[in-house]
């Protein structure tokens, strides 16, 4: 398991990605952080 999914519990993951899924198509601005690289991988 890579080491920012370990980090996030389970349900907030799940519920992350089903966001994005509700989302269709989204544009990740990547600033080079844990953030956005973290939102960038789920995505």
């Amino acid at each position: 398991m890579p080491a920012a999914e370990a980090s996030a519990p389970p349900a907030d993951l799940d519920r992350l990605r089903a966001r994005l899924r509700e989302l269709d198509r989204v544009v990740v601005a990547f600033s080079g952080g844990a953030d956005s690289a973290f939102l960038a991988w789920v995505a």
